[in-house]
């Protein structure tokens, strides 16, 4: 049910952000956005070999917007959505990336946390920020 993912923002939905296909009636849209990034060093090798571990922190700022009838069908949706972000994030721990690379994604979605909004009712739509905060590590040669 996510309709769109934006890499940059802030920028105004549309309702077809939100309901791309025919007959929709719930969707969200996500921006995504690099809130912190840590470095730590691993020198292993010697003073010349080394390696970097990145943490970063990963913010995924989403709105959800249903047209249901009814609002408990509408929370639903909203409970699915959310359910089927975070089992995607868990799907691949390496989101794609191959094994064994460096300055790549060495693990993510090892902690994801979730903060929903108050559901707010307005010409019969159902509106619900959430915050969905994860962390993605990262080895770089250095």
């Amino acid at each position: 049910m996510l309709g769109t993912l934006w890499t940059s923002g802030p920028r105004e939905a549309q309702d077809d952000d939100f309901w791309p296909l025919p007959g929709q009636v719930s969707g969200a849209v996500t921006t995504v956005h690099l809130v912190r990034s840590k470095e730590s060093r691993a020198a292993m090798g010697g003073e010349h070999s080394g390696q970097k571990m990145i943490e970063r922190e990963v913010y995924l700022e989403t709105y959800f917007r249903s047209k249901q009838q009814r609002v408990e069908d509408a929370t639903d949706d909203f409970d699915s959505f959310l359910d089927s972000l975070v089992e995607r994030i868990r799907e691949d721990r390496r989101w794609g990336v191959a094994p064994n690379q460096y300055d790549t994604i060495f693990q993510a979605g090892e902690d994801i946390e979730i903060t929903p909004g108050e559901p707010e009712l307005k010409d019969n739509r159902l509106y619900i920020a959430a915050d969905v905060i994860t962390t993605v590590t990262e080895w770089v040669l250095s």
